[in-house]
């Protein structure tokens, strides 16, 4: 649960932050969280958390790191692992894919799949275990967490989408068929989740490595450093 718990805090805390902008205050926000303690973090308010939280998501970020740590804490208190819920729902979703004729889902497929469905509460109909929901996180913060917590996925965050739409558009249609069969493993119906699920699966179709999250990482930098949205669309070399 700690280290869920700091999985959550760091992206949360890099949310609409550049790494630097949050490396600046991390020591003080970790104090305030003492030490990321559960027992501790569980005491700490938003306004307190808000003050090393800049921009406009600060006060919604503070939010939900308060929430995960009354949560994760309280999970504690019952003895209870919040990654084996993760781990229940991975191994139901996969069996979903079995049944569904996916053989053999790719652990990159499964990550898209999980963040799909941890976006919002479980559906009333899901028969699955109820793992809760991702407070604070949409799709793209949602793929952070997972990398913090070790899987190797394809966040599709804004910079590289809009890059993604200069410079391959055709692929991240492509990834339409794939999407429509992922989609439907996360129990919901919404084409917020499909249309993610597209931008992911580009990403990891034009991967020159295995290592996703490093490819998504430098596409970033460009987006967000060289090939700037004041810039338009820039040509692909």
């Amino acid at each position: 649960n700690a280290t869920v718990f700091e999985a959550a805090v760091l992206a949360l805390a890099s949310n609409s932050r550049s790494w630097a902008t949050f490396l600046k205050t991390k020591s003080q926000l970790y104090d305030v969280l003492g030490g990321l303690e559960l027992a501790e973090a569980r005491d700490a308010t938003p306004a307190t958390l808000a003050k090393f939280l800049t921009g406009s998501t600060g006060n919604s970020d503070a939010g939900a790191i308060v929430k995960w740590a009354k949560l994760l804490s309280d999970l504690d208190d019952k003895g209870v692992n919040y990654y084996d819920g993760v781990i229940a729902l991975a191994d139901w979703i996969k069996d979903r894919a079995t049944a569904a004729g996916i053989a053999d889902l790719p652990n990159e497929h499964l990550m898209l799949c999980l963040v799909g469905h941890l976006m919002d509460e479980p559906p009333k109909r899901w028969a699955g275990p109820r793992v809760g929901k991702l407070d604070g996180m949409r799709f793209a913060l949602g793929s952070e967490f997972f990398r913090n917590l070790g899987w190797n996925g394809f966040k599709p965050d804004r910079h590289v989408i809009r890059l993604l739409d200069c410079w391959a558009a055709e692929l991240v249609k492509q990834q339409e068929g794939i999407a429509n069969r992922l989609a439907p493993l996360t129990g919901r119906k919404s084409a917020e989740i499909g249309q993610m699920m597209r931008y992911s699966l580009a990403g990891i179709a034009i991967s020159s490595s295995e290592n996703y999250s490093r490819t998504d990482n430098l596409i970033w930098l460009l987006g967000a450093n060289v090939e700037t949205k004041r810039k338009g669309c820039p040509e692909r070399d």
